[in-house]
């Protein structure tokens, strides 16, 4: 064998070994997490990706509510944040086809009552000038309470979330309700497979919630103005979309 047939195999070689080597780089993650005490953490394994990431938060949130009704912090607060959650995406190839294991954890540190939460304003940011459009009174819109859902614990739910301030406070509220099966399924907007059947929370580009738009394809009700609106309205802006349960 010459030098150079040989450096080709070696490459090859290490061609082949490279996908391996991540998976064992995630599974010494994965692990180490495990052996540490300072996490809460879970995992699932599916064919599709996000439902195995689906089955493993809802796994995750009923441990960190087990985890909160043990600590005395929690006592006096209705609601909790958690200030990051990690993810960690292994996939493993089955003779059977392929599966996708998801494991999800939060650090114990990070799950805070919401009271403890201040946010403050950014006095060294610059206001970007802002088109205001004046209409006449006889102009203005009246809210429709028509447009308010039958189901009066699911607007009741809407309701709680339009008193929230941010993007991650009502995400964090909507992953509690999943825990008493109020709430389905919660996600960002690229893992929405169906936009127009999903609840959406609408927040301006620093997370501040504005709103949150009930279901339609192409119109739906803005629950803060209680009028006709758009998704498409909000093009850029921060989001997350729920499903409620029947």
């Amino acid at each position: 064998m010459n030098m150079l047939r040989k450096f080709v195999l070696i490459l090859f070689a290490f061609a082949l070994a490279a996908p391996g080597l991540c998976q064992v780089s995630d599974s010494k993650k994965i692990n180490k997490i495990k052996r540490d005490n300072q996490f809460l953490y879970a995992e699932a394994t599916m064919k599709d990706a996000d439902e195995a990431y689906e089955a493993a938060l809802e796994l995750l949130n009923g441990y960190i509510d087990e985890y909160v009704q043990t600590k005395k912090k929690f006592n006096s607060s209705d609601n909790i944040i958690i200030k990051d959650m990690g993810s960690n995406t292994e996939r493993l190839q089955m003779q059977r086809g392929e599966l996708t294991r998801v494991f999800v954890y939060v650090k114990k540190s990070d799950i805070i009552p919401a009271e403890n939460s201040t946010i403050r304003e950014n006095a060294g940011k610059k206001e970007e000038p802002q088109m205001v459009a004046t209409v006449g009174e006889e102009e203005q819109l009246e809210p429709d309470t028509s447009l308010r859902l039958e189901k009066a614990w699911q607007q009741a739910l809407i309701d709680e979330l339009l008193t929230l301030r941010t993007i991650i406070e009502a995400k964090s509220r909507l992953n509690y309700l999943r825990t008493e099966y109020k709430v389905k399924r919660v996600g960002t907007p690229d893992s929405c497979r169906d936009k127009a059947a999903a609840y959406w929370v609408i927040g301006d580009e620093s997370g501040n919630l504005i709103t949150v738009l009930g279901m339609g394809s192409s119109e739906r009700v803005n629950f803060k103005t209680m009028q006709m609106d758009s998704l498409d309205n909000y093009q850029g802006a921060s989001a997350i979309w729920f499903t409620m349960s029947n």
